[in-house]
C-alpha cells in the first residue's frame, strides 16, 4: 500500500484514540487524533507502567480486553504470545482494530462489539448459543421432573487474565461492572480515573460536559477502588502505578491465582 493511500484510510476510519505505528513513518494519532486531552503519543506512557510487570511470554494466556478502542495493548500482548478476545462498546473502534490487525498482520486477537453488562449471558455467539441450549434442556428435564430440576448455574467463558483500562469511570454502576467481570478470570488489570485518597472511601459524581461528554461519570477515591474490588471478589490488590496523575493501576487477584509468570513490583 502507497503511504499516501495509507494516509488517507487512516483519516477515514479516524478520529483514533490510540497511538499506532502502522510503518513507514505512519502513525495514527500523527493523522487523525481523536478530541480530549491524551498525549499524541497515548497510551504509549500507560504501556511503560506494565510492560515490565506483565508476563514476557504470554504463550498460553487467554486474556479479555474490556474497552479495546483502537487495539494498542491487545496488539502489544498478542505479539508476546496471548490468544486475545478485544471489546468495545464503540463499533467504531472495533472496526479501526480489525483494519489494523489486518495491516500488521497480527494473529491470535478475536475483536467483537460487546457491552459488558451482558456478560451474564455469554460474552460470544457460541456462548449465548451454548446457554441457550443449555436453558432448553434445563426447561425439559424440568417439567418431567415435575418441576424438581437442580437449578441452572451460569457457567461463564473463563480467561487468564481481564485487562480494564480506562473503562470504569464511563460505566454507570461501577461495582456492577466489577462484579460481572470478576466470575470470568483469577486476574484483573486495571486502570482508571480515580481521587488519590487512601482514607476515604466514595464515588465523586461528574456531571456532562459540553463538548468533552453527554455522559455523567463516577470517580472512586483510591480507597474505593480498592474496596469495590475486594467487594467483587478479589483477595489481593496490587498497586503497580500510583494516582500522581489522577490515574492508577492495580493488578487484582483471588486466592490461589497463578502469577508465576507475573513480574510484580515488592
Amino acid at each position: 500500500m502507497q503511504r499516501e493511500s495509507l494516509v488517507n484510510e487512516v483519516r477515514e476510519l479516524g478520529p483514533w484514540f490510540h497511538q499506532i505505528d502502522l510503518g513507514d513513518g505512519v502513525l495514527t494519532r500523527g493523522i487523525s487524533a481523536s478530541p480530549g486531552p491524551q498525549p499524541v503519543d497515548h497510551p504509549l506512557p500507560r504501556w511503560h507502567k506494565i510492560k515490565d510487570v506483565l508476563p514476557a511470554d504470554m504463550h498460553g494466556m487467554y486474556v479479555l480486553d474490556i474497552g479495546c478502542s483502537d487495539g494498542f495493548f491487545s496488539f502489544e500482548m498478542a505479539r508476546r504470545g496471548a490468544r486475545v478476545l478485544a471489546m468495545d462498546a464503540a463499533r467504531k473502534a472495533v472496526q479501526r482494530m480489525r483494519w489494523t490487525q489486518r495491516r500488521l498482520g497480527i494473529h491470535g486477537i478475536e475483536a467483537r462489539s460487546g457491552d459488558l453488562y451482558s456478560f451474564d449471558k455469554g460474552i460470544t455467539r457460541y456462548d449465548r448459543l451454548r446457554h441457550w441450549f443449555r436453558r432448553r434442556l434445563w426447561m425439559v428435564s424440568n417439567a418431567l421432573s415435575f418441576g424438581k430440576a437442580e437449578p441452572l448455574d451460569y457457567v461463564p467463558r473463563r480467561f487468564d487474565l481481564v485487562f480494564m483500562f480506562a473503562v470504569l469511570y464511563h460505566v454507570k454502576e461501577p461495582l456492577t461492572a466489577l462484579e460481572r467481570l470478576a466470575p470470568l478470570a483469577d486476574v484483573l488489570l486495571i486502570e482508571t480515573v480515580a481521587v488519590d485518597d487512601a482514607q476515604h472511601s466514595h464515588l465523586e459524581y461528574q456531571p456532562p460536559k459540553a463538548g468533552v461528554t453527554h455522559e455523567p461519570k463516577w470517580f472512586p477515591t483510591t480507597r474505593c477502588l480498592q474496596d469495590m474490588l475486594r467487594w467483587a471478589g478479589y483477595a489481593e490488590v496490587r498497586q503497580i502505578a500510583d494516582a500522581s496523575d489522577r490515574r492508577p493501576i492495580y493488578l487484582a487477584y483471588k486466592q490461589g491465582a497463578d502469577l508465576s509468570k507475573w513480574n510484580l513490583p515488592k
